[in-house]
């Protein structure tokens, strides 16, 4: 979020000369920054910060200079959308690569799953029919196939599905009291 400049930069300039121009007429730099300040209305550490950095940018003060402040957040900003792109990258490679690796846990495409379903038993353990599951039913909702039981448990009754409600036919004649 960008701050809101309330001075222009004409203004910090003058502000900046003043106190330079009018340091010797009092007895530290901090009386003439409080001094300038109040007359300009604005608070002695705006001021102080405006001065300080001034001179830390014409080489009179150790410190980081304004352009190499603003280089270090021009390549902050790179540094961090190169690390956004990095992890796309990282993530589409990690999509690609399980979907062509074929491991367990992750999608495969149908061709390879019916071939290791296929295969037929030639000694060895991996390849054995015995430990793939067979395929799962698939449940119709038509009223023409009805989903059906497995094999054993309707021997005692006929082949014919069940009625789900009674009809009057099958009820018999109404006996009265």
């Amino acid at each position: 979020m960008a701050q809101v400049k309330r001075y222009s930069p004409e203004v910090r300039d003058r502000a900046i000369r003043m106190v330079v121009d009018h340091r010797g007429e009092y007895p530290s730099q901090w009386a003439a920054i409080q001094s300038v300040a109040n007359k300009l209305g604005m608070t002695p550490e705006t001021l102080r910060h405006w001065v300080r950095q001034t001179e830390i940018d014409t080489g009179d003060r150790e410190g980081v200079t304004t352009e190499a402040k603003e280089r270090v957040r021009q390549l902050e900003r790179e540094n961090a959308e190169l690390k956004r792109a990095n992890e796309i990258l990282r993530a589409a490679s990690i999509f690609f690569a399980t979907e062509l690796d074929g491991r367990p846990g992750t999608k495969r495409n149908k061709s390879s799953r019916s071939s290791t379903q296929t295969r037929t038993s030639g000694g060895s353990s991996r390849s054995a029919q015995c430990c793939i599951s067979p395929p799962r039913p698939t449940m119709t909702t038509s009223d023409e196939n009805p989903p059906r039981e497995p094999s054993g448990t309707r021997s005692s009754r006929s082949s014919s599905p069940r009625p789900t409600r009674p009809t009057t036919a099958s009820m018999g004649p109404r006996s009265s009291g």
